[in-house]
């Protein structure tokens, strides 16, 4: 597990519930931590992929998210930029860690908000949304 550097980008898979369906943009549950887990835990981190791990190829980051979980054609991926998400996480006294979690095989990795509760602040959810770059839709999910 090692940190991703703050010039470097995630991308955070957004489902359909999670994309306004007027704007066609995600919405600031883009960002929020799961309360309870199959294990009754709260959620560590959101999971997310490393853009520059897989030289910015948004096809192959596809094929990873898709041997984690089920991808819709109606949801997208956003583009985020770590240094302004932690730029603006700062703003709410909210540190956040950016780590690898892939096993040399994919890009997995994971965004953690230290306090954990603290992506609960819809404000900070609001403005975090300020920290997508660009969106790209799923033409074959």
């Amino acid at each position: 597990m090692c940190d991703i550097s703050e010039d470097n980008h995630l991308i955070r898979y957004c489902s359909p519930r999670k994309i306004d369906e007027r704007t066609k943009f995600p919405t600031t549950l883009i960002f929020e931590l799961r309360d309870k887990l199959k294990d009754g835990n709260i959620e560590e981190y959101l999971s997310c992929n490393w853009f520059e791990y897989r030289n910015c190829n948004i096809n192959i980051i596809l094929e990873d998210l898709k041997a984690r979980m089920k991808i819709s054609k109606k949801g997208c991926n956003a583009l985020i930029n770590v240094y302004k998400l932690k730029e603006i996480a700062e703003r709410y006294n909210t540190e956040v860690k950016i780590k690898y979690l892939g096993k040399d095989i994919d890009s997995y990795s994971g965004i953690y908000p230290i306090p954990r509760n603290s992506f609960k602040n819809h404000r900070l959810q609001r403005d975090l949304l300020k920290s997508i770059e660009r969106i790209f839709e799923i033409t074959n999910g």
